[in-house]
């Protein structure tokens, strides 16, 4: 689901499976140890293409955040 944090920006590790990310504008294909960082008030998610399982671990520099759903 692609959206935005206003707040804070937000790091995300592939840990399994092939993904597309999306950051702003672009669409690149991750796999296994790739990062993504997204800065605040940038729309951002990721979609599985395949048929296998995919793992992200992400992480915020802060315990509370907005989220905010976008097309």
């Amino acid at each position: 689901t692609t959206h935005i944090h206003p707040d804070t920006e937000e790091a995300m590790v592939i840990v399994e499976g092939t993904l597309e990310a999306i950051l702003g504008d672009e669409v690149v294909t991750l796999g296994p140890g790739d990062t993504v960082l997204a800065p605040a008030g940038i729309k951002h998610g990721f979609v599985n293409r395949t048929q296998s399982k995919a793992t992200v671990v992400a992480a915020f520099p802060k315990t509370s955040f907005e989220r905010v759903m976008v097309d």
